[in-house]
């Protein structure tokens, strides 16, 4: 092809990693057709070295940028091949210091009025760089606090005095190494839009795209973060939000050094890469947290225990490490510390899937792109040497945790999918009971007479049903060895929704429970009947099981016995042994404790936070009972109540309150006695209330330790 004008020729030497740079930075960067034409770049060539050489320096020291490293130094250059720009650092004693690099590439027959440049590519760990003995620029901090810019791409302007027409062109590194050291691109010599083009291309591949990546994962981290606030029960959310978090600390890695100010001054490259490990090993130590939260998983103590085991030796060999080439040397030992955990990732949701949980195939498959991109990784890097080919294994974890969010956001659509089910299913039940009080209406003439009738039987059964309830309590308690205790029952009408029991063997105080069935009138006094009876049975078989167990063994004989009753329960039960006491509770108020050392109250919970279970005889919750266990001195105090004491209000609309009912038991008379203390708690209670008689079934347990 002619054209008028000057034209520039060269030697064109390329492999076919080459030629497919060549045809992405034409298709991607290169101006139109038209403006190439206007620009001259229709035959814009690509001159790559013929020869590359290396060299010890002598001097040891960061070069002078005005020197003429060619002619100034007595440089001994021996023949390099390809292979070994990918590794300069076994070229090294200590494979540590400075070294010279020299390429030879193919002169220039003519002239265009269009600048050259050389396109260097990636770098490790620093270079300062001569064209034709002319210094063209430098990148990287030096020692002694050196920093390595090994993601970016070198580019350099080649100035027109540098060129001799005709004459090859020599090209000089001089590139400081410190266990690792390359040139990991293919450089090469062309019009400066070209070369331009070519850097911004692969920082984008290396850098950019990195870098917006870390800014999504970023947004994810704090989307999640705020979720976790608002619903602290799902805690996949703290776990992926630190996932997440953790990712942009070591993504970092890539894109660092095109950050404005960035790297500080005096932060060094060695301090950077064992922080950059450190990630890495915390982010797989996350991992496994966030597997077994999504699948609902507790690991055993001694598991937890292994899992910082394996992240603390690699850690503290990390931090020992005195310098970078230390560092690297013992990056196959750290990381097969990297295995376990990753096993262990890995057993999580394939012991789940084995069991056919539903959630594990998804998470499982989602890990698949990780998988995928490593071995890629390692075909194109380790089999086929393709170095200047960038590593797709980031791309395959920021997949892997794209595929995370999808299944959280799966699962909280699916959850406002039933809870909006579950409402319309409440409102068609609302309408239907609705829609047949309507039609009772109507006939509320015809049937007042049955109806008067029918409320002197209700009134009589009612009574009856009291008088028979009232006989399932204790009227009062025989002396018991170790406890003082006292109770309030005091129902709202004649039949109560509470339920209280202590379990005593001869004059040994067993344990005690109290229980609050929903709603009101008969019905709820049966099923206390029904539950109290059960309950009896299942505390006194399962003396040798743990207290969750019981409840969980209460909850299923309810929910066959009662049928298709509505009501369910709340309830606490008590179990004693010496001086422990083992606390089982099941969507009820706290149960409170007083120091009799310190006179402090406080709710006995979990340290985990939440220790509330699930209500009693609901089918379909899967969920099982916590329980607690702790110690109890002589004179401490435990108070079981229902939520009448705390839900009561007066007449200006206040309620009696947790922390009213909490500052009232700090204040009784505990030395006095169990009934001193429910006489002075019944006192406050009622003088708040001014008369307001309470809505709701009112039942006090007081427990003193002797």
């Amino acid at each position: 092809m002619r054209r008028n004008g000057n034209r520039l020729l060269g030697t064109v030497k390329m492999n076919f990693i080459e030629y497919i740079s060549i045809i992405a930075i034409g298709f991607f960067m290169v101006p139109s057709p038209k403006a190439a034409a206007d620009q001259g770049l229709s035959q814009a060539p690509i001159l790559s070295a013929q020869q590359w050489y290396w060299a010890l320096d002598p001097v040891q020291s960061p070069a002078v940028s005005s020197q003429n490293p060619l002619t100034d130094l007595q440089l001994m250059f021996t023949p390099l091949d390809e292979q070994a720009l990918a590794n300069l650092g076994n070229l090294l004693p200590g494979k540590r210091g400075y070294i010279w690099v020299r390429g030879d590439f193919p002169g220039i027959i003519s002239f265009s009025s269009l600048p050259l440049g050389l396109f260097l590519g990636r770098v490790t760990m620093t270079d300062q760089t001569w064209v034709n003995g002319i210094f063209v620029g430098e990148t990287g901090r030096n020692p002694p606090n050196y920093f390595s810019y090994w993601n970016t791409s070198r580019e350099y302007a080649i100035p027109q005095e540098a060129i001799q027409l005709g004459k090859p062109i020599s090209v000089l590194l001089h590139i400081w190494v410190d266990g690792e050291g390359s040139l990991a691109s293919r450089p090469f010599i062309s019009y400066r839009q070209q070369t331009v083009h070519a850097s911004r291309w692969e920082n984008f591949w290396n850098s950019t795209v990195n870098l917006m990546f870390a800014a999504i994962m970023l947004i994810v981290s704090v989307y999640h973060f705020i979720l976790y606030y608002r619903r602290k029960k799902d805690k996949e959310n703290f776990s992926f939000a630190l996932l997440n978090l953790l990712s942009v600390l070591y993504l970092s890695n890539f894109f660092i050094t095109e950050l404005p100010g960035m790297p500080p001054l005096w932060l060094s490259y060695v301090s950077f890469q064992k922080f950059i490990n450190l990630v890495l090993f915390f982010m797989l130590f996350k991992l496994s947290g966030f597997v077994r939260d999504y699948l609902r998983r507790t690991d055993p103590a001694w598991v937890f225990w292994v899992r910082v085991l394996l992240f603390a030796i690699p850690v503290g060999i990390i931090l020992l490490c005195p310098n970078y080439s230390t560092l690297r040397e013992v990056r196959l030992l750290t990381q097969l510390f990297l295995l376990p955990p990753l096993a262990y990732v890995l057993y999580i949701p394939i012991s789940a899937l084995i069991k056919r949980e539903g959630d594990a195939l998804p998470l499982l498959l989602g890990f698949s792109p990780m998988v995928l991109t490593a071995l890629l990784d390692i075909f194109l890097h380790e089999v086929m040497k393709l170095y200047n080919f960038p590593y797709i294994t980031g791309f395959g974890w920021q997949i892997v945790l794209i595929s995370f969010l999808f299944l959280l956001a799966g699962r909280f659509a699916r959850a406002r999918n039933e809870a909006e089910e579950l409402n319309a299913h409440l409102e068609n039940k609302v309408k239907e009971r609705t829609e047949a009080l309507s039609q009772a209406n109507m006939q509320l003439q015809q049937v007042n007479a049955a109806l008067e009738e029918a409320n002197y039987r209700a009134q009589r059964d009612l009574k009856m049903a009291e008088f028979v309830q009232k006989s399932f309590y204790p009227a009062f308690l025989p002396a018991l060895n170790g406890w003082d205790v006292a109770y309030a029952f005091e129902p709202m009408s004649g039949v109560s929704g509470d339920l209280y029991d202590f379990y005593i063997d001869e004059h040994t105080l067993l344990g005690a429970g109290l229980f609050d069935v929903s709603g009101h009138g008969i019905a709820s006094g049966l099923v206390a009947m029904l539950a109290k009876s059960v309950v009896y049975r299942q505390f006194t078989d399962g003396r040798d099981i743990p207290l969750g167990e019981v409840m969980k063994k209460i909850d299923e004989k309810l929910i066959s016995e009662k049928g298709n009753i509505e009501n369910y329960l709340t309830g606490i039960l008590l179990r004693f042994t010496d001086d422990r006491v083992e606390y089982v509770n099941a969507g009820h108020p706290d149960l409170l404790y007083r120091s009799g050392r310190t006179g402090v109250v406080k709710a006995v919970e979990s340290r985990q936070g939440e220790s509330r279970g699930r209500f009693i005889g609901l089918e379909g919750l899967s969920e099982g009972y916590r329980s607690l266990r702790f110690p109890i001195h002589s004179g401490d105090t435990l108070l079981v109540y229902s939520d009448c004491l705390v839900e009561a209000k007066n007449a200006a609309g206040q309620e009696f309150g947790n922390e009213r009912l909490r500052e009232t038991l700090s204040q009784a008379p505990a030395e006095a006695g169990a009934a001193a203390v429910r006489d002075y708690i019944l006192e406050k209670f009622k003088a708040f209330l001014s008369g307001e008689p309470p809505k709701d079934d009112l039942t006090m347990l007081v427990l003193i330790k002797g």
